[in-house]
């Protein structure tokens, strides 16, 4: 763990010291983990710099791993000190797991899981764009009905209740930038560090179909984008949701590589190609057959699109799009 501190103005040393807690809430609050970093600052350092404190967490007895069955969720309290009076502090949930994307596809805490799953425009019938902390959970238990287990952010991030739902409930997502472009770092910085410590979060994706294209070898924003990712975040993969033969993606420029709205052909030939990426399929299944009562003669979008999460080397197929219909793309109303 660490914490950053906003340096003022010193005209003495003084003694910087920065404690983190960890408790049950399950079981009265009980400490189970603490740790501290201490550090001496003097008058040399200048008003507005930051002081990175760090320091690793010594639990107290075994802790539980987070995940979908078991969404174990602990209370951390950080706690900055100088010359031993406490100045600060913040509290905040989060669970420990451990996710890897490999080419046979996903694994949590060592366990293979396949990922199934929706898009969503964070927009809902009446209510537009004005969503709340219930409607976000409907719409969670609306996905967990129908046998979802993820959640794909499309095509921005989300409020803060969603991320905390999810990390309550055990649903996994994909959080995703709006803006991809070298002047939008600092956003895609601001939504790494807002929603890190949030368990449900598996992946940082870059982009959305169009906004990708802009991706081609040694283009700068993706290195910048890989760069802010690897420092805010080093645990967690990076992604991005690419449409085939609109621009020219460079696998190496993510680490999980997406597609949107593509068969079985294009992921084995990307397999073939690059064997050592893992794939997802991010976005599919915009399909007349979703949305009417009946199948539509000759339409096999859906079983051409969504059959590609039963491919060995594919993690899954997160982004059916959508679960409900909104204000927008939406036929067949």
């Amino acid at each position: 763990s660490s914490a950053e501190v906003l340096m003022g103005a010193t005209t003495t040393t003084v003694v910087a010291n920065v404690t983190f807690y960890l408790t049950d809430p399950d079981d009265g609050n009980k400490l189970v983990g603490v740790s501290s970093s201490i550090r001496d600052l003097n008058p040399s350092t200048k008003p507005g710099e930051t002081i990175n404190l760090s320091t690793e967490i010594h639990p107290l007895t075994k802790l539980q791993q987070w995940s979908p069955e078991n969404p174990k969720l602990y209370d951390v309290r950080f706690e900055l000190s100088i010359n031993n009076s406490v100045v600060d502090s913040l509290s905040l949930q989060t669970g420990f797991r451990d996710i890897s994307w490999t080419t046979s596809g996903m694994k949590i805490n060592g366990q293979s899981m396949k990922l199934k799953g929706f898009s969503h425009h964070n927009s809902f019938g009446g209510t537009g764009v004005m969503q709340s902390a219930r409607l976000d959970l409907f719409r969670l238990r609306a996905g967990e009905a129908l046998g979802a287990n993820y959640f794909r952010m499309s095509h921005n991030p989300y409020d803060i209740n969603m991320y905390a739902l999810q990390s309550a409930m055990g649903i996994l997502c994909w959080d995703e930038n709006r803006d991809f472009g070298i002047k939008y770092t600092n956003d895609f910085h601001t939504m790494i560090r807002a929603h890190r410590s949030f368990p449900a979060v598996s992946v940082w994706s870059f982009c959305n179909e169009y906004e990708c294209a802009k991706f081609f070898t040694g283009n700068q924003t993706g290195d910048a984008f890989q760069a802010i990712a690897k420092e805010q975040d080093p645990h967690r993969n990076t992604t991005a949701n690419f449409i085939p033969g609109i621009g020219s993606p460079n696998p190496y420029m993510v680490d999980v590589t997406g597609f949107s709205h593509s068969g079985n052909s294009t992921f084995a030939m990307w397999h073939e190609k690059h064997p050592e990426k893992p794939l997802i399929s991010s976005e599919c299944c915009s399909c007349t057959e979703t949305r009417t009562s009946h199948r539509v003669a000759g339409d096999h979008c859906m079983p051409d699109q969504n059959s590609v999460m039963e491919l060995p080397y594919v993690s899954g197929s997160i982004g059916v799009w959508t679960l409900m219909d909104y204000f927008g793309e939406s036929v067949s109303w």
